[in-house]
């Protein structure tokens, strides 16, 4: 499929929220377990502090791993985006969000979309 040089897709909203909290439950059980207080949480904080006492060695390794693999991604990022000529700028924006969220961004470079706020106004 074809595209535009200045071809680019955000990714959903809930797909931001859902990183941005698997990051903070992956830092928080490494880390500091106080960081989900118990009065608020409750369960969840409670979860939390087991999951330190059990799994820190292991949430340590996961948010090693996750920059290692998203960076592999943005390599793949890199090689579709010159593939389908899309722009430096654009470019550098599909490799931050590929850092940031992988293969949530990654696919739309993958199976790119039509955009379909620009194929009504053709019609």
């Amino acid at each position: 499929m074809a595209v535009v040089s200045s071809y680019f897709r955000r990714v959903d909203f809930s797909s931001v929220v859902v990183t941005l909290l698997l990051y903070f439950v992956l830092a928080s059980v490494w880390l500091n377990p106080g960081w989900v207080p118990e009065q608020y949480f409750g369960p969840v904080s409670r979860w939390i502090q087991s999951a330190h006492r059990s799994y820190s060695d292991n949430a340590r390794q996961g948010l090693i791993a996750i920059p290692v693999i998203h960076s592999l991604e943005c390599m793949v990022a890199l090689r579709r985006c010159l593939k389908l000529g899309i722009n430096s700028s654009t470019t550098v924006v599909w490799l931050l969000q590929t850092l940031l969220f992988g293969i949530g961004s990654l696919k739309y470079l993958l199976w790119p979309q039509e955009d379909t706020v620009s194929s009504k106004k053709q019609r």
